[in-house]
């Protein structure tokens, strides 16, 4: 008896990898990146957690195709980086003043400009800019994006600072500056529906590079504030 019991549990756990690896190849067929692309293994990996992740089996139900269950995924990090743990978005804010360094103007304008909603677009601009990056700044960049996805999924707490807390923070920041960034800064944010593409792009650089530079806790809560709507 007990050996029947030990070949059907190692049936049902053969079983059980044998539809993982499926999962994981399907997932995995939808990669948009070709293998000559730094991002594809990465993205691969990505894919595979997702697809394999029982968190996201009820998430996976209400989804139609393997291809809009991957666009859905990438969405659902969007909403979810406001969940993350203050320090892993101290790692977000040292990744986005990296890409945001690599990108043209416009794109990083587009960027700052958007929302989550516009997730394809955004994401089509940081995926660019993320191929230029290093491998390990790559690989933890998917492994913030599953993090948030996550935290999205399961409805982690939000981020919850007073409007005290971000009055003090921003203050602090500008008060960072040199006194003639200071001034421009201010101007660009007082009229942002006016500002143009290299104007926003500038403030957005300017934001992220003068965040990593400030002590603790500005510089955590200040991470905390880049992902606020």
């Amino acid at each position: 008896m007990q050996r029947i019991v030990i070949v059907l549990l190692m049936i049902g756990a053969a079983l059980t990898t044998s539809c993982k690896k499926i999962a994981e190849e399907r997932a995995a067929a939808n990669n948009p990146f070709p293998e000559s692309s730094p991002l594809h293994t990465p993205f691969d990996h990505f894919l595979r957690r997702m697809a394999t992740d029982p968190r996201f089996d009820e998430f996976r139900k209400q989804i139609g195709t393997d291809g809009e269950a991957t666009a859905a995924g990438i969405q659902l990090t969007g909403y979810g980086y406001r969940r993350l743990d203050p320090a892993r978005l101290e790692t977000r804010a040292v990744l986005m003043n990296a890409m945001l360094t690599n990108m043209d103007e416009a794109s990083c304008a587009h960027v700052t400009r958007a929302t989550p909603n516009d997730h394809q677009n955004n994401s089509r601009i940081v995926f660019q800019a993320l191929e230029k990056l290093p491998p390990e700044q790559i690989d933890e960049w998917f492994n913030l994006s599953f993090e948030a996805a996550i935290a999205q999924l399961t409805q982690q707490p939000e981020i919850n600072l007073s409007q005290e807390q971000i009055d003090d923070t921003i203050a602090v920041w500008l008060q960072s500056l040199p006194e003639d960034q200071i001034n421009r800064v201010q101007t660009i944010l007082n009229d942002l529906a006016s500002a143009d593409d290299a104007d926003i792009c500038w403030v957005a650089r300017t934001m992220y590079a003068s965040t990593l530079k400030l002590d603790e806790p500005q510089r955590r809560t200040m991470s905390q504030i880049l992902v606020l709507e």
